[in-house]
C-alpha cells in the first residue's frame, strides 16, 4: 500500500500490492494484481477491503472471476479530468469479463468513482429476482478491515426509513431495490470522519444485499441481459464530520453532477405556501353515506357529510381565509376520482375524472376548480385493470388488478394524463402526486425488460410534467428514487412518512413522526422537500374516518408538535382541520401574515442529530432514574383472523422482531417466537387490556392493543393468509399485506429490564429523538440561527459539537432560547422586554459549549413530550439577533434578506426586512453589552427589503 500524507479527511480506492499509481499527493491508488482485492482508504487507513474473487450470475449460474490485467487509465467526466487504474477480471471456463475502474480528480481529492463495465455484455437470463444481483461491485468483506467498527447507517423501505444506526456493513439489514446511500463514520477521540457511497446512475435497478460476510451492490439479477459495453458506477465522498456533514458533502457533489438544486427545481406553491390537505388523517379524507345511498363511490363507513365535497372544500377554504389562514392551494387525495376502492378508502383509478356522485362532484372537477379558485395537487395510486387506455399496459405484480403503462409509452401516456388534468381543473393542476411508488415500481415487471427501461419510464413522467410546469410529489417512494430525482428537475417533494391517520387512542411512536427524522437527512441532502403529510392544528375535534379508524375518529395527540415538523420539513404545511375548527395561532406561526400564505422556513429539513446515529450523550444518568416496566411473558393464544393491512401502513406499528434485535424479515420466525416478542409490547404498555400478535409475510410479526378490525384491518377468509411461516412451514404467517392474527396471552415476570442509555434508547427509538436544522440569510449576510427539537427524552441531552449544522467556529459563544409556542402573540416574546438585561430572554454559554437540553418527559414514551429550542450564533460584534420569537423560524431567508454589523443603533445592526405593506413585525436582539431590544417595524411596502436600524 502506498503511503498517503494529508491533513483533511480524502476518500481513497486502494488496490494492493505490486502496481502504484501516485494520483496526487493525498490519494494513492494501489491494485494486488495476483489476488484482485480492492479497498476504500480515508487518510491512510484501511476502512473497507473486497473478496478476493469477483462473482457474476450468467444463464442462471454463479461465475467466479478473477484479477486478468490491470493498466493505468486517464479520462474526463461531469466531475472533471480524472486519472486511475482499470483492472479487468475474466472467468476460466466461460467469455464472461468485467472491468473495475477506479477513477480520483485532482481537483476534488475527497471523492472517488468507481465503474463496473461489461465489455462483452452477459447473458443473464435465470439469474433471480429484481431483488438479487447478476453482478457484485462494490463489495466489502464486512468482518474485514475497520469495517466492523464504523458505526453505519442507510435508508430503506417505501416508508424511507433508516435502518438501526450500529456498528459495520451487517447491521444495514433488509436488502433489495429501495436501499439508499450507506453512510459509514469513524469517531475519533477528537474528529469524526464520515464516507458516504451510493449508485451515480442506474440507480433504480442497482440492489443492495449483505449475506455471507459480504455487502455487495449489483445489477439486478431480473434483467435478462447487460448489453457489450454497459457500465454503472459508484460515488464515494469523505469528510470531516458526522453523518449530516457527510450526507450534505455528498448532496452537493452529486447535485453539482446532475445540475440539480433546490433553486433549479421546479418552483411549487405546495413548499412556498400553506396549503389544504384531505390525505389520510384529515377530517375531510372521506366522503361518507355509501351505505345509506348504495352508492360504491362513497365511503360505507361514516355518514352522508351536511354537503357534497364540492361544496364543503369551497366553504373550508371560506372558513379559513376570514380565519387569518389564506390557504394558497388544496389537494385531494385518493377518493375524488372514479373507480372502486381498493383498500380501504384507496380508489383505483377507472377514469381520472371526478366522481359526478352526488355526495362528491355533481357538477365536475371544472366547476369545482373555478369555485375553489386555487391550485391543485390531485393524486393517483395505480390504474385498475378497467382503465382503458390507447397505450401499451402491464399487470402490475405489486397491485394485483392493477396495469403500469410499458416504459416506452410512458413519456406520451403522461403527457397525456397531465393535459387531462390541466383540461379538467380549467388550468388549475399544479402537482401531481403518484403514490405507492416504491410498491409500483417493484411490480413494474416491464422496468426490468432491459437496463434502460426503469429510467424511460421514470423519465417519460418526469419530462411531461416538467414541459406543462407541473411539479411532482413522490408519495411513498424508496431511497433510490430521491437518487432517480436528481435527474429530474419537475420531481420537487417526496413522503418522508408514514400518512398522518393513527388508530384513535393509539399512543405508540407512529411512523408519521418517526421515519421523518431518518428520511429528512437523505432528502434534504438530493434537493428534494420531505412531506410529513397533512396535519391538524386543533384536537379533539368531532368525529370523522380514516383508513385507520371508520368511526369514531376525533383526537390527534400532537398538534403543536406537528405543526412546527411540517413547518421545519420544508416540505408541503397542510392543515387538514374540520370546518371552522382551525387554530390560526398555532398554524399562523408558520407563515407570514393573514393576508401573506409564504411559509418562514430553515434552510434544510429539520433532521435527526449525529448523536443518535453515533449513540453519543454526554448526560449524566437521570438522578433518581424511573423504575422499569416489568417484562411480560406471552404465549399464542386464540386464533382471531386473516385481516388485510390498510397499506401502505400495517395497523399494529410495533415491529417485534427488530425490538428483539432482529431484521424485520426474520427467518427463523415462527407464530410461537412473534408471541413471546410481543412481551416487549405489553411491558411498554401494561394498561392494555389485550395484546393482539400479528404474523405478516411469513417473516414479520407486530403487536398492538387494539382488536385488529378496529385499528384499520379488514377481515378475508383464512385463505387468504396462506404463507407458511419461514420457522415453521407448518402454520400460516399471513400473506403478502395479510396478516394472521391470534389474542396473546401475557404474564408479568419477576426480574426487571435493565436501564437503557439515553443515547441507546434514542437510537433504537424507544425514548425519544434528537433533530436540528439551521437558518442561513446566506455568505456574509449575517449570523446562523440553529432550532433543535427533542422528542420524549426523558433525560438532559448535551449536545456535540456537530449535531450542530454547519458546526459552529472555534470560540464562538452559542446562545439558546425556548420557543414558547403558546398562549400566542406577546407572551411568547417572555423575558424579552426592551431595555431589561439579556439573561432573562436568552441564555449565553461560554465560548465552545454546547447546550445541555432538559428533559421533555417524566415516562417513556410520552409521544406528546417535546421541546424546540432556538440556538443563535452571535453576529462579529457580540450582538444576538434573535428575530421574531412569535415565528416557528425566528430568522427566516423568507423575512429577513441580511442582518449586518452596520448602523447606529444600539446593537449595531442593520436588518433587512421583508413582508406585506402595512404588516408590523415585532424584531428582538440583545445588543453587546447583553441588553435586550424590542423594535417594531411597520412595512412600508410590499415585496421591498426595508433596512431597519436596530
Amino acid at each position: 500500500m502506498g503511503i498517503i500524507e494529508v491533513t483533511k479527511a480524502v476518500a481513497v480506492l486502494y488496490l494492493l500490492r505490486s502496481v502504484t499509481c501516485v494520483v496526487s499527493v493525498s490519494i494513492t491508488s494501489a491494485l494486488d494484481d495476483k489476488t484482485g482485492i480492492y479497498g476504500v482508504n480515508i487518510d491512510g487507513s484501511v476502512w473497507y477491503s473486497s473478496p478476493a474473487l469477483q462473482v457474476i450470475c450468467e444463464k442462471g449460474s454463479q461465475v467466479q472471476l478473477s484479477i486478468d490485467h490491470t493498466s493505468a487509465v486517464k479520462g474526463s467526466d461531469g466531475f472533471g479530468p480524472w486519472t486511475g487504474t482499470s483492472a479487468v477480471y475474466t472467468s476460466s471456463v466461460t467469455s464472461a469479463s468485467l472491468e473495475l475502474t477506479f477513477k480520483h480528480y485532482d481537483a476534488q481529492p475527497s471523492i472517488m468513482v468507481g465503474t463496473a463495465s461489461f465489455p462483452q455484455g452477459l447473458n443473464t437470463t435465470g439469474c433471480g429476482k429484481n431483488t438479487d444481483l447478476s453482478s457484485q461491485f462494490p463489495a466489502f468483506n464486512t468482518s474485514a478491515a475497520q469495517a466492523p467498527l464504523l458505526d453505519t447507517v442507510s435508508w430503506r423501505g417505501g416508508v424511507i426509513q433508516t435502518t438501526a444506526a450500529a456498528k459495520g456493513l451487517e447491521a444495514l439489514g433488509a436488502n433489495g431495490l429501495d436501499c439508499g446511500p450507506v453512510v459509514s463514520t469513524h469517531n475519533a477521540a477528537s474528529v469524526r470522519t464520515t464516507l458516504v457511497w451510493s449508485t451515480l446512475d442506474a440507480h433504480k435497478i442497482v440492489p443492495q444485499k449483505t449475506d455471507g460476510g459480504v455487502y455487495k451492490m449489483g445489477v439486478a439479477a431480473a434483467i435478462p441481459t447487460i448489453p457489450p459495453g454497459y457500465a454503472y458506477s459508484v460515488l464515494f465522498s469523505a469528510v470531516t464530520g458526522g453523518a449530516t456533514a457527510g450526507m450534505y458533502a455528498w448532496g452537493d457533489i452529486i447535485q453539482s453532477y446532475y445540475n440539480i438544486s433546490y433553486a433549479t427545481r421546479l418552483p411549487s406553491v405546495t413548499l412556498t405556501d400553506v396549503g389544504y390537505y384531505t390525505d389520510d388523517g384529515a377530517y375531510y379524507y372521506v366522503w361518507g353515506g355509501g351505505k345509506e345511498r348504495k352508492d360504491p363511490e362513497l365511503s360505507p363507513w361514516i355518514p352522508p357529510r351536511p354537503w357534497p365535497a364540492e361544496e364543503g372544500l369551497v366553504l373550508v377554504k371560506e372558513a379559513l381565509y376570514q380565519m387569518g389562514v389564506p390557504v394558497a392551494y388544496m389537494q385531494l387525495d385518493d377518493w375524488w376520482y372514479q373507480g372502486p376502492f381498493y383498500f380501504g378508502n384507496v380508489k383505483s383509478v377507472v377514469d381520472w375524472h371526478a366522481s359526478n356522485s352526488s355526495g362528491l362532484f355533481p357538477h365536475g372537477l371544472p366547476a369545482f376548480s373555478d369555485k375553489l379558485n386555487l391550485p391543485l395537487q390531485l393524486y393517483v395510486p395505480f390504474w385498475n385493470d378497467a382503465f382503458q387506455t390507447k397505450y401499451r399496459t402491464f399487470e402490475s405484480t405489486s397491485f394485483h388488478g392493477t396495469k403500469l403503462v410499458v416504459p416506452d409509452d410512458s413519456y406520451h401516456f403522461f403527457a397525456d394524463w397531465f393535459d387531462l388534468g390541466l383540461s379538467m381543473t380549467n388550468g388549475r393542476f399544479h402537482t401531481f402526486e403518484i403514490d405507492f411508488l416504491d410498491s409500483n415500481f417493484q411490480g413494474c415487471a416491464a422496468c426490468f425488460d432491459d437496463v434502460g427501461a426503469a429510467d424511460r419510464w421514470y423519465k417519460g413522467m418526469a419530462d411531461a410534467a416538467r414541459e406543462r410546469n407541473i411539479t411532482i410529489q413522490y408519495c411513498l417512494p424508496s431511497a433510490t428514487d430521491m437518487l432517480a430525482s436528481l435527474a429530474y428537475p419537475a420531481v420537487v417533494q417526496a413522503r418522508a412518512s408514514g400518512d398522518y391517520a393513527r388508530p384513535e387512542g393509539d399512543m405508540t411512536p407512529w411512523d408519521n413522526v418517526v421515519t421523518l427524522g431518518g428520511a429528512s437527512l437523505l432528502l434534504g441532502a438530493t434537493a428534494m422537500a420531505p412531506s410529513k403529510d397533512t396535519l391538524w392544528t386543533a384536537s379533539p375535534q368531532p368525529d370523522t374516518s380514516s383508513d385507520r379508524t371508520h368511526a369514531g375518529y376525533h383526537t390527534q395527540p400532537h398538534v403543536q408538535l406537528d405543526a412546527i415538523l411540517a413547518t421545519l420539513s420544508l416540505g408541503p404545511v397542510g392543515i387538514s382541520d374540520g370546518l371552522n375548527l382551525t387554530d390560526p395561532g398555532l398554524i399562523g406561526q408558520a407563515f407570514r401574515n393573514a393576508k401573506d400564505s409564504t411559509l418562514l422556513r430553515p434552510s434544510r429539513p429539520l433532521s435527526t442529530v449525529d448523536s443518535v446515529w453515533t449513540n453519543i450523550s454526554n448526560a449524566p444518568p437521570p438522578s433518581p432514574a424511573p423504575p422499569p416496566l416489568p417484562p411480560k411473558k406471552c404465549t399464542l393464544g386464540k386464533y382471531v383472523g386473516c385481516f388485510h393491512e390498510p397499506m401502505p401502513n400495517h395497523f399494529y406499528a410495533f415491529d417485534a422482531n427488530t425490538a428483539a434485535g432482529k431484521n424485520t424479515n426474520d427467518p427463523t420466525l415462527t407464530l410461537q417466537l412473534c408471541a413471546q416478542r410481543c412481551g416487549e409490547y405489553a411491558a411498554q404498555h401494561p394498561s392494555a387490556t389485550a395484546v393482539y400478535v400479528a404474523a405478516e409475510s411469513s417473516d414479520q410479526c407486530r403487536c398492538g392493543s387494539i382488536a385488529p378490525a378496529a385499528a384499520g384491518g379488514k377481515g378475508v377468509p383464512d385463505a387468504q393468509c396462506n404463507m407458511p411461516c419461514k420457522g415453521d412451514p407448518s402454520k400460516m404467517c399471513g400473506g403478502g399485506w395479510l396478516a394472521s392474527v391470534y389474542e396473546a396471552q401475557c404474564t408479568a415476570l419477576p426480574s426487571a429490564q435493565p436501564t437503557i442509555d439515553v443515547g441507546m434508547a434514542i437510537k433504537a427509538g424507544t425514548v425519544g429523538d434528537v433533530r436540528a436544522t439551521h437558518a442561513s440569510l446566506g455568505e456574509g449576510n449575517g449570523p446562523i440561527s440553529h432550532y433543535v427539537l427533542t422528542w420524549m427524552t426523558t433525560s438532559e441531552v448535551t449536545l456535540q459539537a456537530t449535531d450542530l449544522y454547519p458546526v459552529p467556529a472555534t470560540g464562538t459563544k452559542l446562545a439558546v432560547r425556548r420557543h414558547i409556542v403558546s398562549p400566542y402573540g406577546s407572551s411568547q416574546l417572555a423575558g424579552c422586554a426592551d431595555g431589561k438585561p439579556g439573561a432573562t430572554c436568552i441564555e449565553v454559554l461560554d465560548a465552545d459549549t454546547m447546550p445541555t437540553l432538559p428533559p421533555v418527559a417524566t415516562t417513556a414514551n410520552d409521544i406528546t413530550a417535546y421541546g424546540y429550542w432556538s440556538v443563535y450564533e452571535p453576529a462579529s460584534n457580540g450582538a444576538y439577533f434573535l428575530g421574531e420569537l412569535q415565528k416557528f423560524i425566528h430568522v427566516s431567508p423568507q423575512r429577513f434578506a441580511y442582518v449586518r454589523v452596520q448602523g447606529s443603533g444600539p446593537c449595531g445592526l442593520t436588518v433587512g426586512v421583508r413582508g406585506t405593506a402595512g404588516e408590523s413585525v415585532t424584531l428582538v436582539a440583545v445588543d453587546p453589552t447583553d441588553i435586550t431590544r424590542v423594535h417594531v417595524v411597520t412595512i412600508a411596502a410590499t415585496g421591498v427589503v426595508q433596512a431597519v436600524s436596530m
